[in-house]
């Protein structure tokens, strides 16, 4: 059996884990327990989009891809609301692992250069009622056993996932930002040290690029972080002062 990462917001159901767990157990074979690493994130989805892409660099560089299925849902699965009938989209991922997520044009918006195929999967039994956890849960579960071959997937176009064309911001917390801007395209026009001009959203700073944050500075700082390809990280933020930026906000390096 395959393992699975679960990506969701957090839930005010303080067993929702739990939950799932038990609906993916009942599903799979008996005697075979499911593998679960469970990530609970904001909930905006393109954080959460954000956390997966993340996941996917980390199993391509140390784990097993073709032995992972991935999943992400916009909200918490036991607070899905009844969709009729259920469906899910299915993502055939580059690194040949499967991801499955809840139709949203924004939850996979930084996985879509990641992905080789895209698919629809509706429940077309004659209950269109199923409760989404227990729907999903199942889908989970032939994926984790290597079933896919039986589903009747529908390929569609990946145009119905939004793109993102520029980086941008995918957390906030404070004064720091976590940016999906990589050291790359940073230093097309700058070095470590170099004074650097950002816009993000409509705003325009002037930030020192640090390879290692020195917070006690007191000063904007944008540096390196350890997300993403372990070559090509992604860059943070640093502004103590820093008002209305928000997730999804683009950045513009001037």
């Amino acid at each position: 059996m395959k393992k699975l990462i679960h990506i969701e917001p957090t839930s005010r159901d303080e067993l929702a884990s739990a939950k799932i767990y038990s609906a993916l157990d009942g599903y799979t074979k008996a005697g075979e327990h499911p593998i679960v690493a469970f990530i609970k994130g904001e909930s905006h989805p393109l954080a959460l989009s954000a956390l997966m892409a993340e996941m996917i660099v980390t199993e391509n560089h140390l784990g097993r891809p073709t032995d992972t299925v991935f999943s992400i849902l916009s909200q918490p699965l036991v607070e899905f609301p009844t969709m009729t009938p259920p469906k899910v989209w299915v993502v055939r991922l580059k690194n040949g692992a499967w991801l499955v997520s809840n139709p949203n044009e924004e939850i996979l918006s930084l996985v879509k250069p990641d992905i080789e195929r895209f698919f629809e999967y509706s429940q077309l039994e004659k209950d269109l009622s199923t409760p989404y956890l227990s729907f999903y849960s199942h889908v989970l579960a032939l994926f984790l056993e290597s079933m896919d071959a039986e589903m009747d997937l529908e390929e569609i176009h990946t145009h119905l996932i939004a793109g993102v064309a520029l980086p941008i911001v995918i957390g906030v917390s404070g004064g720091f930002l976590k940016t999906t801007l990589k050291k790359s395209k940073l230093e097309e026009k700058y070095s470590p040290n170099d004074m650097v001009t950002l816009e993000l959203g409509a705003q325009r700073f002037k930030l020192n690029y640090a390879k290692i944050l020195d917070s006690e500075s007191g000063s904007g700082q944008i540096y390196l972080d350890n997300r993403g390809d372990p070559n090509d990280p992604y860059l943070s933020i640093f502004l103590p002062e820093a008002k209305e930026i928000f997730i999804g906000d683009e950045i513009r390096v001037g």
